[in-house]
């Protein structure tokens, strides 16, 4: 190492981000992971999306600035006429 230089050690940045989506398609939570590639990547963005305790409605997958993978459905655990905020 040259002399002056400091060696710093830094943490990987996690490859993958999964944001879970509000009511209104705002971001309302966010988990970062590695994976090999980005269809591994999706499968456990599946996986940690329906392992989740709290109910969201959807969820969108990034690598970086690239949108992977968007997905909107309604919440889970609330009923169709819950999620629409209507009653049946």
């Amino acid at each position: 190492m040259p002399f002056g230089c400091v060696q710093t050690w830094e943490e990987p940045v996690p490859d993958y981000r999964l944001y879970f989506l509000g009511p209104n398609g705002d971001f309302v939570g966010r988990r970062e992971f590695d994976a090999a590639d980005d269809a591994a990547a999706l499968h456990a963005a599946r996986c940690i999306y329906n392992q989740v305790r709290t109910p969201h409605h959807g969820f969108e997958l990034w690598q970086g600035r690239r949108c992977l993978y968007a997905d909107e459905r309604p919440a889970r655990g609330l009923g169709a006429h819950e999620a629409r905020g209507t009653r049946e």
